[in-house]
């Protein structure tokens, strides 16, 4: 009986350059400025409260403040190079393998990315599946060499390269270090 894995595919894709480590603090500290300006204006009205003026702060507002700061710290965190979630931390590795290896195109008058490469990836038993979509461009001839930049920026051994695929070539990783190709020579189908 032949056991049919489900693969679901996840998609890496260059659509604005990829914020530093700062961003993410400081998208951090932004989402604590709700809980700052409470505390602030808590404090104000427990001064006014000593010269007599009597003004309540619902409870209702502290926990929205804190509800607010929750989200926006899990979805920072979630976003972020150090996100909980594995899916989100491979996105993460593979737009910035494209974006450092200028592996899309950029209009320079409107600011805006308009074409990269697509990279759709999947696990199946331990193994890391890399489908490397090229999207035509002046990346293409570079798809065979793509090797020893996965290996390095993914810490996985490539343990085969199909590359005859008429749309894209695949990319089998492993954290097997016994079982890899040279990455000097190519897979000939």
């Amino acid at each position: 009986m032949k056991i049919s894995h489900f693969k679901l595919k996840h998609t890496a894709k260059l659509k604005t350059k990829q914020p530093d480590l700062k961003a993410f603090f400081i998208k951090f500290f932004v989402g604590a400025l709700p809980l700052l300006c409470f505390y602030l204006i808590k404090n104000a009205l427990s001064i006014n409260h000593q010269f007599g003026i009597n003004i309540p702060l619902q409870d209702y507002l502290k926990l929205i403040v804190y509800l607010l700061f929750l989200i926006n710290t899990l979805f920072t965190l979630y976003v972020s190079p150090f996100s909980f979630s594995r899916v989100q931390r491979m996105k993460y590795t593979l737009r910035k393998i494209i974006e450092v290896n200028n592996f899309y195109y950029e209009s320079k008058e409107l600011n805006k990315i308009i074409l990269s490469m697509k990279i759709k990836f999947y696990w199946i038993d331990n193994q890391l599946y890399l489908e490397v979509y090229p999207n035509g461009g002046k990346f293409t001839h570079k798809m065979n060499e793509l090797t020893p930049t996965f290996q390095t920026a993914l810490n996985l051994t490539v343990v085969s390269v199909q590359s005859d695929f008429a749309d894209h070539t695949t990319y089998i990783l492993c954290s097997d270090k016994d079982n890899y190709i040279d990455s000097t020579e190519t897979w000939k189908g």
